[in-house]
């Protein structure tokens, strides 16, 4: 799996991925979007957490404000 938060690629880079796209066969795109809705989900789960953590000031069961 990839990176929680990779640095992103520059333009170029990222406009020769795009280029390439259609060459791929049937399975290939497949893989992408798997591989691409994983990401996703874990991005987004990642900033749920992260949301949460800022929003909530104790712990909802004894009440103090430190976290591990």
């Amino acid at each position: 799996m990839a990176k929680a938060n990779p640095a992103p690629i520059n333009q170029h880079l990222f406009r020769s991925l795009l280029d390439q796209l259609p060459q791929l066969n049937a399975n290939q795109i497949e893989d992408l979007l798997s591989s691409t809705m994983d990401i996703r989900r874990a991005r987004a789960s990642l900033s749920e957490i992260e949301r949460r953590a800022e929003r909530d000031d104790a712990c909802p069961h004894c009440g103090g404000c430190r976290r591990q």
